[in-house]
């Protein structure tokens, strides 16, 4: 888990580095983007934003296990909390349990790359029309996380599903279009209803 701290003074948690980040996307087809991102001179916090808004939509998925120590988005030190789903207790992948002290590298690759979509297009978390918010049931084997409309959507749910999917409540050693994107009413939407601000200039 990092942190990053905006020119507000707020700090937040988050999966993952900017640095690591970097160095990731560096080899993604979302390079570009995210470089330009990264370096523009008119707001400089936008990669910053990208990821805080990611690890808290991925925080939004059931996954396997518990959190290893109850979740407080607050950073307080001192507390006997964590501010992120993760680390868990309780994650099995491939007959393996997970330690209860590690972050998957999965679950940052997967925030790295939702930062950068986020970055290119912002349409798949901010709902443009009742079309863009998709609701996933509990008994679904697969993660749809937008509007289907989108193509960028598409593609992400697809590298999404392969990156998280054993780790997912119900999900599957094998990965691809394993486990339920859910959230702990059992349904999963982006937008206004997962709880979390996903607008306002990213």
């Amino acid at each position: 888990m990092g942190t990053v701290t905006l020119a507000n003074g707020k700090t937040y948690a988050v999966y993952g580095t900017l640095d690591d980040a970097d160095a990731y996307l560096a080899g993604s087809p979302y390079a570009l983007d995210w470089d330009a991102a990264r370096n523009d001179a008119s707001d400089d916090e936008r990669g910053e934003r990208a990821l805080i808004t990611a690890s808290r939509l991925l925080d939004s998925l059931s996954w396997q296990g518990t959190s290893t120590l109850p979740v407080d988005p607050r950073i307080i030190p001192g507390t006997v909390t964590q501010p992120l789903a993760w680390p868990r207790t309780g994650v099995v992948i491939n007959g393996v349990e997970v330690a209860s002290n590690v972050i998957p590298f999965a679950v940052e690759y997967a925030a790295y790359t939702l930062a950068a979509v986020i970055i290119e297009d912002q349409s798949v978390v901010i709902p443009t029309g009742a079309s863009n918010v998709k609701r996933v049931q509990a008994d679904t084997a697969q993660i749809e996380f937008f509007g289907p409309q989108s193509a960028t959507a598409t593609e992400l749910s697809a590298m999404i599903n392969f990156l998280l999917g054993p780790y997912l409540a119900g999900g599957s050693d094998l990965g691809g279009d394993a486990g339920e994107a859910v959230g702990n009413d059992g349904v999963f939407a982006f937008g206004d209803e997962s709880g979390y601000p996903v607008s306002g200039g990213l």
